[in-house]
């Protein structure tokens, strides 16, 4: 599981019961990424071209370190 620090902010403001689903998952299998200059500007040009619908620049965020780092899901 690809885990961001994008992600680890939002879990600051979710119910403890979501966060204690987290700290489940086994850190062998988590990958921790930080949010690159060129995740950033990809998500940037996402909004630019409308490659997605109407939607937060967090979303396009996530979506271009999930493509930037090839996972096989996004969820």
């Amino acid at each position: 599981m690809l885990f961001s620090n994008l992600t680890q902010d939002e879990l600051e403001n979710t119910p403890q019961q979501v966060k204690g689903l987290v700290t489940q998952i086994k850190a062998a299998s988590t990958q921790f990424i930080d949010t690159s200059d060129e995740a950033v500007e990809l998500a940037t040009e996402y909004i630019t071209e409308r490659v997605v619908g109407q939607t937060s620049y967090s979303d396009c965020l996530h979506i271009a370190l999930a493509t930037i780092h090839k996972a096989d899901y996004f969820v």
